[in-house]
This record gives C-alpha cells, sequence and structure tokens, in this order.
C-alpha cells in the first residue's frame, strides 16, 4: 500500500525486477511511504539522480 502526502492510499501490484522513473519537478517532491500488505517479502531501492534534478538535496 502506498501513501501519499495528502493522505490518500492505494494498492498496487510489483513484480521482480520492476522499475519506475519518476521526474521531479522543481519545488516538487517525492513521497516514500511504502507497507507490504501482502504475502511475499518485498525490497524497494530508491535512487536519486543528483546531477539532473531540478531541486537541492535536503540536508542530512
Amino acid at each position: 500500500m502506498q501513501r501519499t502526502y495528502d493522505g490518500t492510499t492505494y494498492e498496487s501490484d510489483y513484480d521482480a525486477g520492476l522499475t519506475h522513473y519518476y521526474d521531479v519537478g522543481e519545488g516538487e517532491f517525492a513521497l516514500h511511504d511504502l507497507e507490504n500488505v501482502g504475502d511475499a517479502t518485498m525490497i524497494f531501492c530508491a535512487v536519486e539522480l543528483k546531477r539532473e534534478s531540478a531541486n537541492q538535496p535536503l540536508p542530512l
């Protein structure tokens, strides 16, 4: 289950090796709030392409 910034939730099916590319525009953001509601183990890896980003990295 994915939760969005406004509280909306939706469910998706994922297959091993599936990749997505999201273009996040200037002043926009991406929220990663996932919950595994299925029976299989899931592992996600998010990669941010800093050189191509319209936004400055957030401080750690």
